[in-house]
């Protein structure tokens, strides 16, 4: 696939994309392109200062962009656990909007 790029990436709105390393590198453009294909895009790192600056960096490419930032140290079991409760919580809207939806006829 050597012709593909990121405009090959097919819409990704109603889609939650959590990138570790998103503050550079190769995590910090899959950020940007799924930002730019519709996806909320949850930047994870350590070091609160690098991610706001790709915040920044991403809602000036990408007109729109839903990004935030969320503190994660993967050595930090406290941290872990907070957000395996957040991300339970999320689930669980998720399951209650789908529900609501087949109630009303949408798939």
């Amino acid at each position: 696939m050597p012709d593909w790029t990121v405009k090959d990436i097919p819409p990704q709105t109603g889609r939650i994309a959590v990138i570790t390393g998103a503050n550079s590198g190769i995590g910090y453009e899959a950020a940007k392109a799924l930002a730019g294909a519709g996806a909320k895009v949850i930047i994870a790192s350590r070091n609160e200062k690098k991610g706001s600056e790709a915040l920044a960096k991403i809602r000036a490419a990408t007109s729109g962009a839903d990004v935030a930032f969320e503190p994660l140290d993967l050595a930090s079991l406290d941290l872990g656990r907070a957000h395996g409760r957040s991300h339970r919580s999320l689930r669980a809207a998720h399951r209650s909007a789908h529900q609501q939806c087949r109630r009303h006829g949408h798939s």
